[in-house]
């Protein structure tokens, strides 16, 4: 937050570029930068430098937001924003409250093809809400969704 308490950047404020943020299979989008002021720069996802290790949905990238190193299979909203797919708020187990991904969400089935695995390479078998993760293709984010989605290839004929 600044001074006035009106908050810079919605979702990841980075303030000092010494400070080490990495994230991968990580949703961040969907956020409110509640700058005041029509003259300042308005950062709903991030401001500051990012270092990612792959597969994130960073819905909204606005300048002073710099995104580096792996950037496989991220998806990433330049000018115009990228809606993650998330359902209303709902209270799980373990008593959490998440958003589940809907049908149409581009985070269904876009994780890491390799699995879900922590920085210790390790798979994680359990998702916020402590279900089951799908093997194979996770997910990106917290929540694991149970959506069975396929891509669907159909035949162009022309006339």
């Amino acid at each position: 937050m600044d001074d006035n308490g009106d908050g810079i950047a919605g979702g990841i404020y980075v303030h000092d570029s010494a400070d080490d943020v990495r994230f991968k299979n990580t949703i961040i989008a969907g956020n409110e930068d509640l700058t005041a002021s029509p003259f300042e720069i308005y950062y709903p996802d991030c401001r500051g430098d990012l270092i990612s290790d792959g597969f994130n949905l960073v819905g909204r990238v606005t300048v002073l937001c710099n995104i580096s190193g792996d950037l496989s299979g991220n998806q990433i909203g330049i000018g115009s924003a990228i809606n993650p797919g998330l359902g209303g708020l709902i209270h799980g187990s373990y008593d959490a409250y998440y958003h589940p991904l809907v049908w149409f969400s581009p985070a269904v089935n876009r994780g890491n093809p390799a699995g879900c695995k922590d920085y210790d390479n390790v798979t994680i078998t359990d998702d916020q809400p402590g279900e089951t993760r799908h093997w194979g293709r996770c997910d990106v984010g917290a929540v694991e969704s149970h959506i069975n989605r396929k891509d669907l290839y159909v035949p162009v004929v022309l006339r």
